[in-house]
């Protein structure tokens, strides 16, 4: 029933459509013809190479991994090295067919050899492999024990090829071309095994193999059908957690995953060949499809960051000048960058996007858009430009994510809940992810930070997280969970879509798996800087209690307290007599407050050394040695803090700021920067809250439902746990609220403002795919 809801509203979307003349089938085909030659033209360079290795005596090469049913790899199957090449050729002969007719023989026998080896019964589409299933272990035939094998990845390489070669097909091609496709097309309203309905990019791809086959067939209802198919994907998904483009601009896959740098990615692909495709005709794209890629398009640029060192690096570095932001991009993060998967690089195809929106009516929006990153991927040579114009704080609610970012810096913030899921390991990829969305933070100035550091990570020191030391087991299948709380969510300032004056988050965590560590964060994003309160933290166990203030690429010098370390590892003990300790390394100093004259300022430690466990096939499917060294600096909280119930004062949050793109390597007064609130009173109730004093904006986060007088001119009550952001315009304050349970539908809130009298707001909070967003009040 929850499916049926879901796929309701979608299911009529679209309006009754004209009959298509011949003339639009054919142009329909002519236009994926040009496409699939443009994917695959810089394969031709091979071409030589792959015909010396390849048998003229049974239509193989001798340098692919075969490899097949059980024991083949689930991810990236080697045996699709096949097709690559005979698509590629196949590309080669479509664009220069008076001078590549040599090749049709070396095409068909390896056409015919893969198809000679086809899989015969059904089920090794999703159940090879299984037990008691009709396609067990051992049964012949090209098969892979993952369903993406048989629905998506060769049914495109196959039905791009037959497309090639249309009129070039024997009959026997032809009808094993029919059978690939329409495999697919028998299953694409099932439950596939392994992964459900199709849905979101996954539906996509087996769209447009079955496209393929109508044009293929010269099938208009089927040709009409798939697309059907492939638009009701193309909408907003309200449903919550449910997969898709959400309208707050992400990406969810997987079990409400943000997933916006790699299915988003695949997604954006396919829709813009589809649109280009079907422009001006009677299969163009309904409205709906149209405003969901702009939702969609204009949540992703927030999600991408410029890699300076690209630029001027040799010719053997692969990275890319434009890269996805690592917390969108899941599992993924477990490829070398040189694998040119997600964490090698955003490819996307900015001249399609463009070509895609001629004529809308949105255009401009969508070409303004492609403009500033075609311009990040030449950023300016001065690092307080680096980071391209786009500028502000903006909460991408329906998945848990924030991203705080300037001209010369980016910063994210990833948490789950009860509506999304931490993380995932899927075909042994990712298997040391489950902390990956604990209240994660990355920091990009330069964009190399991160790049390739992953396969030497310490996977219980992710940036931003608080964990209890190795206190919970990691493995592929114990991996993926849905969160435990509903107190998730930021507040901004909207204007366009963000906020130019920063925002406040929060995170009430449980441990899914262990339920032995609990603990509260509030998290506040100004320009220039962010900053946490910790606390309070309280643990079931006896591992040591430890936040992680970054983990990443060792980029140059590392001081503390405005000297520079000399060692590989520091640690600053508890019993230091400075106030508060700075660390600075690449351009970021964190500066850990002592904010309490009784309490005892928990231990800083410091790591620039390689890791000993730097293998990336121990975290993944890519190959070689992570050697570099890591920058790590942590914090360890003292035991006094993890007791619950306490009355000592050193249960009050541990708290840090972190001031981005500076020179500076010391920070001697935080309170001229940030004044924070803290109040713990059964009466009053529980607040967070942090003052920007030169901006004089004020965040408020009522953990529980309360009043608090603060002491820069506002008091505020209310009558529930909610999220309060004031901004200063025009010698007066302005109101924004947001529920980060998306579970309320009212809230009473009254403020006072100096000596005026005091406002009663009784406000109706977005409710539907809006619930959680921010709402201005005044």
């Amino acid at each position: 029933m929850n499916i049926l809801r879901t796929l309701w509203p979608l299911i009529f979307i679209l309006p009754s459509l004209a009959i298509a003349s011949p003339e639009e089938l054919k142009t329909l085909y002519d236009r994926k013809v040009d496409f699939i030659i443009q994917d695959y033209s810089s394969n031709s360079i091979q071409i030589p190479t792959w015909l010396n290795t390849f048998s003229s005596e049974n239509g193989t090469w001798t340098d692919v991994d075969y490899t097949a049913g059980c024991t083949a790899r689930r991810a990236n199957w080697p045996a699709q090295q096949h097709f690559i090449r005979i698509v590629s050729m196949a590309s080669q002969y479509r664009a220069d067919p008076a001078n590549s007719t040599q090749l049709l023989p070396y095409i068909s026998k390896a056409m015919d050899y893969w198809f000679d080896h086809n899989y015969t019964p059904d089920a090794c589409l999703d159940q090879g492999g299984l037990p008691n299933s009709e396609c067990p272990c051992g049964t012949p035939g090209f098969w892979n024990t993952n369903w993406f094998g048989q629905m998506i990845l060769m049914p495109k390489l196959i039905s791009n090829t037959c497309v090639l070669l249309k009129s070039n097909l024997t009959t026997t091609q032809r009808g094993n071309c029919t059978l690939v496709s329409q495999r697919v097309y028998n299953r694409i309203d099932t439950d596939v095994l392994g992964i459900g309905p199709m849905t979101g990019a996954n539906m996509l791809d087996a769209a447009t193999s079955v496209l393929n086959l109508g044009l293929l067939t010269d099938n208009e209802t089927l040709a009409r059908d798939a697309l059907n198919h492939f638009y009701n994907q193309t909408t907003i998904t309200p449903g919550t957690g449910v997969d898709g483009v959400k309208v707050d601009g992400s990406y969810l896959q997987h079990f409400a995953q943000l997933y916006t740098g790699n299915y988003g990615k695949d997604f954006i692909n396919s829709v813009v060949v589809a649109y280009i495709q079907t422009s001006n005709t009677s299969f163009a794209p309904p409205a709906e499809s149209q405003s969901a890629f702009l939702t969609l398009i204009n949540g992703t640029e927030w999600m991408i960051i410029s890699n300076h060192t690209a630029n001027a690096a040799s010719s053997s570095n692969h990275n890319s000048t434009l890269l996805w932001e690592y917390s969108v991009i899941g599992r993924m993060v477990s490829f070398l960058a040189a694998d040119k998967q997600a964490s090698g690089g955003v490819a996307l195809n900015l001249t399609r996007i463009q070509l895609a929106v001629e004529g809308w009516q949105n255009a401009s929006s969508i070409q303004s858009i492609v403009q500033r990153l075609s311009d990040l991927k030449t950023p300016s040579s001065s690092s307080s430009e680096g980071q391209g114009k786009l500028s502000g704080t903006r909460s991408f609610y329906t998945s848990d994510y924030l991203v705080h970012r300037s001209s010369s810096y980016v910063t994210t913030l990833k948490s789950f809940s009860t509506r999304t899921t931490n993380s995932e390991c899927n075909n042994d990829q990712n298997s040391f992810g489950f902390h990956l969305s604990d209240g994660s933070i990355f920091s990009y100035i330069d964009g190399d930070e991160y790049i390739d550091v992953f396969a030497s990570y310490d996977w219980n020191l992710i940036p931003g997280t608080t964990v209890d030391y190795g206190a919970t087991p990691f493995g592929c299948n114990i991996t993926q969970f849905y969160g435990n709380t509903t107190f998730v969510g930021s507040v901004t300032r909207n204007k366009e879509g963000s906020s130019s004056q920063g925002g406040m988050a929060v995170m009430q965590y449980l441990n899914p798996m262990t339920g032995s560590l609990r603990w509260e964060k509030t998290f506040y994003f100004f320009p220039g800087f962010y900053a946490v309160q910790i606390g309070p933290i309280y643990s079931q166990g006896t591992a040591p209690i430890v936040t992680t203030l970054d983990q990443s690429n060792l980029k140059g010098d590392v001081y503390v307290d405005n000297q520079k370390l000399t060692v590989n590892q520091f640690t600053a003990s508890q019993d230091r007599k400075s106030k508060h300790i700075n660390i600075w390394h690449n351009r970021v100093l964190y500066t850990v407050l002592d904010q309490h004259s009784n309490s005892t300022i928990p231990n800083i430690s410091i790591n620039t050394a390689a890791h000993d466990v730097n293998d990336w096939s121990s975290i993944g499917i890519s190959q070689g040695k992570a050697t570099q060294p890591i920058f790590t600096a942590t914090i360890q909280h003292p035991p006094a803090a993890l007791v619950e119930g306490s009355n000592n004062t050193t249960a009050a949050p541990v708290t840090y700021i972190a001031q981005l793109n500076v020179e500076s390597k010391q920070e001697q007064a935080p309170e001229s920067l940030i004044q924070f609130v803290y109040q713990d009173d059964q009466a009053l109730g529980k607040i967070r809250g942090a003052y920007h004093v030169k901006n004089k904006a004020i965040a408020l986060a009522f953990w529980t439902a309360g009043s608090y007088q603060t002491p820069w001119g506002i008091s505020v009550k209310t009558n529930q746990p909610i999220l309060t952001f004031f901004t200063m315009e025009k010698q007066s304050y302005t109101l924004t609220v947001s529920d980060p349970t998306q579970l309320l539908t009212q809230v009473n809130i009254t403020v006072i403002h100096g000596h005026a009298e005091s406002k009663d707001y009784s406000v109706n909070l977005p409710q539907g795919p809006f619930a959680g967003s921010s709402i201005n009040i005044i």
